[in-house]
């Protein structure tokens, strides 16, 4: 997953993006799915994207099993970066056991 936040004309945006190897199709396909407003500290930040993945949840095959990310990309400035936000986002069973963590350049 990746995720920007940002304030864009004095509003604070969360832009969302995951991305996953299609084997069927034989590539990666990345969906932007969510660009809801939050505030700028990590436990905000983790919380809208759980609510965003709450919302993808129900549309999987997987049954009770929630989606967990086992990557994230950030930047390093607006809130919600590295590994801050992603102990927040562990805590709410949205990290699988092993996390790789980026950030852009």
């Amino acid at each position: 997953m990746s995720h920007d936040k940002g304030e864009r004309s004095g509003i604070g945006r969360l832009i969302k993006e995951i991305s996953f190897y299609d084997f069927n199709e034989g590539c990666v396909v990345s969906i932007r799915f969510d660009a809801d407003g939050a505030n700028s500290d990590d436990k905000a930040v983790a919380e809208a994207i759980d609510m965003a993945l709450k919302n993808l949840d129900k549309h999987t095959s997987y049954g009770a099993v929630i989606l967990q990310m086992c990557g994230m990309t950030t930047d390093t400035g607006g809130g919600g970066t590295t590994e801050s936000c992603a102990e927040k986002l562990r805590a709410l069973g949205r990290i699988y056991f092993i996390c790789h963590i980026a950030n852009c350049l």
